[in-house]
């Protein structure tokens, strides 16, 4: 050994009858918090057209309605488990609270580029993750990045098409790493409009719930008044994100172009 050298304990050799326990606490799972966020849309439709000779019947035209009010809060609940910030509920001072986001809890896995993007980039997004102990199993992006990421697939701009076809272009929606683990790595290529087009995400779907807190699950409420000549109905659920593993399972490249 020279000076500079440095020694690593690689295993530590116990003696018979060992009657000394040196517990290590730094092994224990680390607790991320997050905070609950209420979700809530309302809706109202007088008595008049409601009941009125171009509408179908009330169960239909509620129906449809409520219909509209559940896609409106999906998504808001999409929007805030991508890129919401986690507040806490104060609401004396008329501060409601909201969860973390993905954007917020992963954040500690993110690399930034400002080139264009290429799948080496995304190959070495998934490297970091196996690094950290994860693996992952989806690509979250946009539309013009997925299309992006199907351009890998294609040798050239004038594709070859047998005499017997009648489709040409092509797609990808599986992305396969070129780390030799197992029987390969694959990653399902998920779109969300909610993602802009200067980042993606590797996930590990499973580690990832969106959870309502007890007896809280989104359910309609009638706020209909008394007297009211109509009903008027509301939309509620009380809800937060739950990510295991958001520094290992889960890693975020950002800042590339198109």
């Amino acid at each position: 050994m020279v000076a500079g050298d440095v020694v690593f304990f690689i295993s530590h050799p116990m003696p018979e009858n060992n009657k000394s326990f040196d517990t290590n606490k730094s092994k224990l799972p680390t607790i991320a918090q997050n905070y609950s966020q209420i979700f809530e849309t309302s809706f109202e439709i007088s008595d008049t057209a409601l009941n009125g000779v171009n509408t179908f019947t009330d169960v239909n035209t509620l129906a449809f309605i409520m219909q509209q009010g559940m896609v409106e809060i999906e998504r808001q609940m999409a929007m805030q488990a991508w890129i919401g910030r986690g507040v806490g509920r104060d609401t004396a001072n008329g501060i409601y609270g909201s969860f973390k986001g993905l954007d917020q809890m992963i954040d500690g896995n993110v690399t930034t580029t400002s080139s264009a993007l290429t799948s080496a980039m995304i190959a070495d997004l998934v490297q970091s993750v196996v690094v950290a102990g994860g693996v992952g199993d989806t690509i979250a992006c946009s539309i013009k990045t997925a299309r992006k990421i199907s351009g890998f697939n294609v040798a050239g701009n004038n594709p070859i098409v047998t005499q017997s076809s009648h489709s040409t272009g092509s797609y990808v929606t599986t992305f396969v790493s070129d780390i030799p683990m197992g029987n390969g790595l694959f990653y399902n290529i998920l779109i969300d409009q909610s993602l802009s087009d200067s980042e993606l995400y590797i996930l590990t779907l499973g580690n990832i719930a969106l959870l309502p807190m007890q007896d809280r699950a989104l359910h309609p409420v009638n706020a209909t008044q008394n007297g009211q000549d109509g009903y008027t109905f509301l939309l509620r659920g009380e809800y937060t994100l739950e990510v295991q593993g958001a520094q290992f399972a889960h890693a975020k490249l950002t800042g590339f172009t198109l």
